[in-house]
């Protein structure tokens, strides 16, 4: 069975979901959209306040990618290591070298000077690369294949034998 991570280990503000103020937010959330008074209000907090209320949502991240990273086996597996720090490296090309991506198309812009999306990309392709997918993620899979089969009437497909597939 698969093992669901806790919220506040996913999102930031995942402790007031757990305090059980997730409606609270909800309908906070949902008056910013219907007034624009409200609006107006957040628009009149001071940017020093908003720039201490970034740093802290930042860091909440940071921590939080700190203890997801903590969990990490680095014993067993040796490739861990270097895909944590070839997609930091990635993450900084557009910190420390802005003109890295000069000569690519404008198009492509947003999404090469972005540290983020090239920080998670890196990591992603690198962990399916040296990790590549665990007997777990395929049976996973397997399993989600076969149930969309179940639902269209036909027989999962671990069940099929060369013989019954048939066009």
């Amino acid at each position: 069975m698969r093992q669901v991570q806790p919220v506040d280990e996913i999102l930031p503000c995942g402790q007031l979901l757990i305090l059980g103020l997730q409606h609270v937010l909800v309908m906070i959330l949902i008056l910013f959209g219907i007034f624009p008074r409200m609006g107006h209000a957040v628009a009149s907090v001071p940017r020093f306040v908003l720039g201490g209320a970034g740093v802290v949502m930042f860091g909440m991240v940071a921590a939080t990618g700190i203890k997801m990273l903590a969990g990490v086996n680095y014993v067993e597996q040796k490739a861990n290591p270097y895909i944590i720090a070839i997609s930091i490296a990635f993450g900084m090309i557009p910190l420390v070298a802005d003109k890295f991506f000069q000569y690519m198309r404008e198009a492509l812009s947003p999404l090469l000077h972005s540290g983020i999306l090239l920080a998670s990309v890196a990591a992603v392709v690198l962990n399916l690369y040296f990790n590549g997918a665990t007997p777990r993620d395929k049976a996973i899979r397997a399993a989600a294949a076969g149930a969309h089969h179940a639902e269209a009437g036909q027989p999962p497909l671990f069940a099929r034998t060369s013989a019954s597939c048939r066009p």
